[in-house]
């Protein structure tokens, strides 16, 4: 059985100037990007100590059900995007950021994520 996993934060061209984060999980490796605008500040692949993987990959399971946002989306807001790939079958689901900061699964997640990087790439990660 193969899983793989995607997120993307949005904002890559948001004017505060924050960029896009994207994280990428495919069997052990993780990897981590960085966008403002068209410029990509950072890409790296990371290899985690098991116990960051572990709680990576427990908080991405508690994801598994999430649903897509149903309304529009509010002026400057960005659109989480995350992508679910089961033994080849894809599944994409985009929350609006407003929706997302009620929602506790995606805050750990979140919360876990920019702890990841700011470890491994001693870079600050505003989401």
């Amino acid at each position: 059985m193969t899983s793989d996993f995607a997120f993307k934060s949005g904002g890559r061209y948001h004017f505060k100037g924050f960029g896009e984060w994207v994280l990428k999980v495919k069997a052990n490796l993780v990897m981590v990007e960085h966008f403002i605008g068209d410029e990509i500040g950072i890409s790296e692949v990371l290899k985690l100590e098991e116990e960051d993987y572990s709680a990576l990959i427990e908080e991405i399971g508690n994801l598994n059900k999430l649903t897509s946002s149903v309304r529009a989306g509010q002026p400057d807001e960005a659109l989480y995007e995350f992508v679910f790939n089961k033994d080849g079958i894809i599944r994409e689901v985009g929350i609006w950021a407003n929706d997302a900061s009620k929602d506790l699964n995606i805050q750990r997640f979140i919360e876990i994520f920019k702890e990841i990087v700011e470890m491994y790439l001693k870079k600050q990660c505003v989401i």
